[in-house]
């Protein structure tokens, strides 16, 4: 890409990790007002993993990730962990999403569940089941951290603006995902769009993640967001 080109990527990037701050901070707000634990109903819980979803789809090299008509995904990117971390809940967590289609209980996928399986029809699908999977494990930030001990497979997966990939980007979204491990998660995996949807544009007129040199700040603080006011998001179909 082109230097400029380049650079309002990684603007972009700065942008989504303001939003994923602002995502936390909502949840965080609902944790000090009562909320025990966070699933499929909670908003400020959905708005953080799509937040995570961009953050692992910004500098995606798309001629490797682009599921045609369901749209960019991270998925392939994850799927080595499966051998590479297989005694692991990491590598187990990975293949546990991609045996999620199998439509009876058996040995392969013992712990089966419906919801699941209607999600894991696609990539998009796949990788949207495995975030919330590894929120509900406690598991984002150790399975991030493997596939970053794969230097050579994330060199060929992302651009060199990618916050999966810029050495400040990524050296500030890892501690972001760090204050997650006291959060409770308990998705359900219930209404996980397999194919593309609103849902983004829907996010982005709600926290715009464009930015220039001159502003950074994009995304607003929970403080100007009042909790009456906060958006409702669309049930996925």
């Amino acid at each position: 890409l082109p230097q400029m080109e380049a650079e309002q990527q990684r603007f972009v990037g700065v942008g989504i990790l303001s939003y994923l701050q602002t995502a936390i901070k909502l949840v965080t707000a609902d944790l000090d007002e009562g909320v025990q634990v966070f699933d499929d109903d909670n908003e400020n819980a959905m708005l953080l993993c799509d937040a995570i979803e961009r953050a692992l789809c910004h500098g995606l090299v798309e001629r490797f990730f682009s599921s045609g008509d369901t749209g960019l995904s991270f998925w392939r990117y994850m799927t080595p962990l499966e051998t590479t971390d297989s005694d692991t809940l990491v590598g187990q967590s990975v293949k546990w999403v991609r045996l999620a289609h199998t439509t009876t209980t058996s040995t392969t996928h013992p712990t089966h569940n419906t919801a699941a399986a209607g999600a894991a029809l696609t990539d998009l699908g796949r990788g949207r089941l495995l975030i919330r999977l590894l929120l509900n494990r406690g598991l984002m930030l150790p399975t991030l951290q493997a596939s970053l001990h794969n230097i050579e497979h994330t060199i060929k997966c992302y651009e060199e603006y990618a916050i999966m990939r810029n050495n400040d980007l990524c050296f500030t979204f890892l501690p972001i995902l760090e204050s997650l491990k006291d959060i409770q998660f308990a998705f359900k995996f219930i209404g996980i769009s397999s194919a593309q949807d609103s849902q983004s544009a829907l996010n982005t007129a709600i926290f715009p993640l464009t930015t220039t040199a001159a502003d950074t700040t994009t995304t607003p603080s929970p403080s100007t967001t009042p909790k009456n006011k906060r958006s409702k998001l669309p049930k996925r179909r």
